[in-house]
């Protein structure tokens, strides 16, 4: 239904894309934009009074305003970073010159590595206790259970990228932590491709994802600050681009997000990534989300005639990512035997070993869909899947 709008399908007319938690396939639109900026109007933003230079100062900061509005927020509490690790890294930085209430870090055993190691490390540079609830049957309700005034901080992603689902008690445990004056950092990666998360309604403190995996540029993050604590933080990262005034002994930085915006930002991404935004509003992410719903519904119905594997989070709920743990047969030799036909899936475990050792699975394969998929594509997996595992029990 979409696949004309991306290019690589010209070049590769057999691919099966089913790796889009991992990164999501460009639109034209965004290699259009990198050639324009690229090509046509190349300069510096906030730094010349030519004509390209204002054009490209004015582009990017309404690119600001673009990708707030993505998520209800204000344009001055958007922060471009490197990715959504590094603006991960970004907020416990500004965090460690804080004197936080409580004495414990709390995170799920469901988080991606960035948003657990960076709060190992977090903890220990604070003399924090690092609590991680175990993922099991009622991991929710442990979790908020364990939230009260002990607690400093928060983190929790709004969508797994091994079991694909999302906190069903979201609204109670932010209230939760709202009420204790915990600090809550949510990892909206995988959420945001598919539904697109209301940072007020939410009131989270801080939310972060990787333009990359909404059909953006590779290089990207985005970070944002609720506005109180953006007027509270220091800067982290030093030198131009953040500076208000320099003398020989001391300095001082500009308000708002570019005091988080230290050096060259990555300006043909961040041109690109606002334009690919208003390309998928003018599709509506509400058609492109019930299509992908649809698409779902189909894997599952699929997947549930199959057997010899067990899906890490389980089949029940229907979802647009799946990890599947197969009893005879390792999911990297699985995942290389696809990709012989061209199909593309994730084999490991992407970046969450504690969830994987806690659900008992080595490794998983991970299928997961893109605007781009079709129910043809999800066949020609079934199909191809079978023939491999065949291969191997042989």
């Amino acid at each position: 239904m979409f696949k004309q709008y991306f290019p690589i399908f010209k070049n590769q007319e057999d691919l099966v894309y089913l790796d889009s938690a991992a990164t999501t396939l460009k639109p034209a639109v965004l290699l259009q934009s990198l050639e324009g900026y690229y090509e046509n109007y190349t300069a510096n933003v906030h730094r010349g009074l030519y004509p390209n230079a204002e054009k490209v100062t004015e582009e990017f900061d309404q690119a600001r305003t673009v990708v707030a509005n993505l998520i209800n927020a204000n344009s001055n509490e958007i922060v471009f970073t490197h990715n959504a690790t590094d603006a991960l890294n970004t907020i416990a930085l500004a965090l460690d010159s804080q004197q936080l209430q409580g004495r414990k870090v709390l995170i799920s055993e469901s988080e991606h590595h960035s948003n657990l190691v960076v709060w190992q490390e977090f903890a220990k540079r604070n003399k924090l206790e690092l609590c991680i609830v175990e993922y099991a049957e009622n991991w929710e309700q442990d979790l908020l259970d364990q939230i009260d005034d002990s607690v400093a901080l928060l983190g929790l992603s709004l969508m797994s990228n091994v079991t694909g689902l999302r906190p069903q008690s979201l609204d109670k445990i932010m209230k939760k932590a709202s009420g204790s004056k915990v600090i809550t950092v949510l990892d909206a990666c995988q959420s945001i491709v598919h539904q697109q998360d209301d940072v007020k309604a939410l009131n989270c403190d801080f939310l972060v994802f990787s333009a990359h995996k909404l059909y953006g540029p590779t290089g990207l993050g985005i970070l944002y600050i609720k506005s109180n604590l953006m007027q509270l933080l220091n800067p982290v990262r030093f030198g131009g681009g953040m500076v208000e005034d320099v003398q020989r002994s001391q300095s001082s930085y500009l308000e708002g997000p570019m005091k988080f915006e230290a050096g060259t930002p990555n300006i043909a991404a961040v041109l690109a990534f606002a334009k690919v935004l208003e390309f998928l509003r003018e599709i509506s992410f509400e058609k492109i989300y019930i299509y992908e719903l649809e698409l779902a519904k189909y894997l599952h119905q699929q997947l549930s005639q199959l057997s010899g594997f067990k899906v890490l989070g389980g089949l029940q709920s229907v979802r647009t990512l799946y990890a599947l743990d197969f009893d005879m047969v390792h999911s990297h030799d699985l995942a290389y035997g696809l990709g012989m036909k061209n199909i593309c899936v994730r084999a490991g475990q992407h970046c969450t070993n504690p969830l994987h050792a806690s659900l008992d699975s080595r490794a998983s394969l991970r299928v997961s869909l893109g605007m781009y998929n079709t129910c043809e594509d999800i066949d020609k997996f079934v199909l191809e899947l079978k023939k491999v595992l065949n291969f191997f029990k042989k």
